[in-house]
């Protein structure tokens, strides 16, 4: 059967052509780490490739969290630029088959997606209230808050335009099989993350949380045809970490409102695959994902008609 999700990545779908896009979003997320990497060389820091603090940078946590937030933003500009230039796409072809971007979807992704997170903080810290610290910093919270809101989406939409969107595309609709892009991406998420703090806190295992993440965004992704609610669930997934709760060890550990002092990854893991069970029953059941082969199926050339659509989305 048809797929228009895929369909858009039908120009100029080459393997050489995507080798050439990686080279592109390196050169963009290099060119917007210069300032981390100016703040470090003038703080006299020699290895940037630890986990830097806003004290090595001389930086506020807010500031911090913005400067950040940059090369991520690199790569978000970098993934729209070679859609544009190579593919001749554009930028909404990376999110959606629909003609128009569903934006009601990505906010339904971040309410459902805070709820669920906070019911998941509240069965551990009912299990364990003592490894919980308040520690609520009005004017902190006021300041991270804002550059959280405006950086933080941008961050998450690049990385979901990259794999769930581009990359997920490109090779469903080379490979013609939708596992087999779902997996080699979820993968590849994971791998992403592979420098993050947690890996050396917690070991290298700490990476099978990021590939079921990327399943979970990949899955929801194809059941709906789009990026929404994994742009939305990802964007508040990670301004819930920078602004309300972190631990030890995280990639945003920032001042949060609470942190937690003793992190236990599995109690974690568990709770957050029910999690993502959970979110994608209600989206089941909201948007009537009732045709779960569409996973499995091989993927088809259109007919004539079956491509208006995507052409909308492509040429808008």
């Amino acid at each position: 059967m048809f797929n228009q999700f895929f369909a858009l990545a039908r120009n100029k779908n080459q393997w050489y052509w995507y080798i050439l896009a990686v080279v592109i979003i390196l050169f963009f997320a290099f060119i917007f780490s210069i300032p981390i990497l100016s703040l470090a060389s003038a703080n006299g820091v020699k290895d940037t490739s630890k986990n830097l603090t806003a004290k090595d940078l001389g930086l506020s946590d807010a500031l911090f969290l913005g400067i950040e937030m940059l090369p991520s933003i690199g790569l978000t500009l970098g993934v729209i630029a070679s859609a544009w230039l190579l593919h001749k796409r554009s930028w909404k072809s990376l999110i959606t088959a629909y003609p128009h971007i569903r934006w009601e979807r990505y906010f339904f992704g971040n309410l459902l997606w805070l709820g669920l997170l906070i019911g998941g903080e509240l069965i551990t810290y009912s299990i364990n209230p003592d490894n919980y610290v308040f520690q609520f910093d009005a004017t902190q919270f006021v300041a991270l808050l804002i550059i959280s809101i405006l950086t933080i989406p941008l961050q998450a939409a690049g990385e979901e335009l990259f794999f769930r969107g581009y990359l997920m595309q490109g090779i469903g609709w080379g490979t013609k099989k939708a596992w087999i892009a779902l997996i080699i991406t979820s993968i590849g998420f994971g791998l992403l993350h592979l420098a993050n703090p947690e890996m050396q806190k917690y070991g290298q295992g700490f990476i099978v949380t990021y590939m079921i993440m990327g399943l979970f965004f990949g899955v929801i992704a194809l059941m709906d045809d789009g990026l929404e609610l994994a742009i939305g669930v990802h964007t508040i997934n990670n301004i819930y970490n920078a602004v309300l709760v972190s631990f030890p060890g995280s990639a945003l550990e920032l001042p949060t409102v609470f942190r937690i002092k003793e992190y236990n990854a599995w109690l974690n893991f568990g709770i957050g695959v029910v999690m993502f069970l959970f979110f994608i029953w209600i989206c089941s059941k909201k948007y009537g994902w009732t045709d779960w082969n569409k996973i499995t199926r091989k993927i088809t050339d259109p007919n004539p008609t079956d491509i208006i659509a995507s052409d909308l989305a492509t040429n808008n």
